[in-house]
């Protein structure tokens, strides 16, 4: 008879640089951004259409924490040429998953709302209006996520029989079955 008994427990996560730090409230005086410890800090992502984002990164912070608990039981038996084997296995794996973003805002400013609705020629191009946007606080898209942690629960069982024999001195057979869920 054999028993195995594995547990393992993971701990996974990103966080920005500035997670934890002042918040645009303090920094700025912007005010009803999340406050929490592990999602204020830093500037958040500004989106200027014609211009590279810049603030910190809108996918961050997330975090798994996985846990997994493997059971095993195996007998075995020997009688004469033949060797008898059958086995149970019980997997569960357990994760919280903290994964859902933005979750510090992202603003974007797109809609060209500085630029007068008269007197503009044709082709002009409209990333100076947006850049005029930013400075007036004039937003086309806001976008915040609520923080969640999901938690993932997975099991499956397996069960095993297998029988090795020699049949002639020169030849072994090793048949067996299986099945998992």
């Amino acid at each position: 008879v054999e028993y195995r008994l594995g547990i393992t427990r993971l701990g996974m996560d990103r966080t920005p640089a500035a997670v934890g730090g002042p918040s645009m409230e303090e920094l700025f005086g912007i005010t009803g951004l999340p406050t929490g410890d592990k999602v204020r800090g830093g500037i958040t992502p500004q989106d200027i259409n014609g211009f590279p984002r810049y603030g910190r990164q809108s996918t961050n912070p997330q975090a798994q924490f996985p846990t997994s608990i493997n059971s095993r039981l195996n007998y075995s038996r020997t009688a004469g040429r033949h060797n008898l084997k059958t086995g149970y296995e019980w997997l569960g794996l357990y994760i919280t998953v903290d994964d859902t973003n933005p979750l510090y805002v992202i603003d974007s400013f797109g809609g060209a709302y500085s630029r007068p609705s008269t007197g503009v020629p044709s082709g002009v191009n409209n990333s100076w209006y947006h850049l005029a946007d930013f400075f007036f606080g004039a937003r086309s898209q806001y976008q915040l996520a609520t923080q969640v942690q999901a938690r993932v629960r997975q099991h499956a069982t397996s069960f095993m029989c297998r029988t090795t024999g020699k049949l002639v001195r020169s030849l072994l057979s090793t048949p067996g079955c299986g099945t998992t869920s």
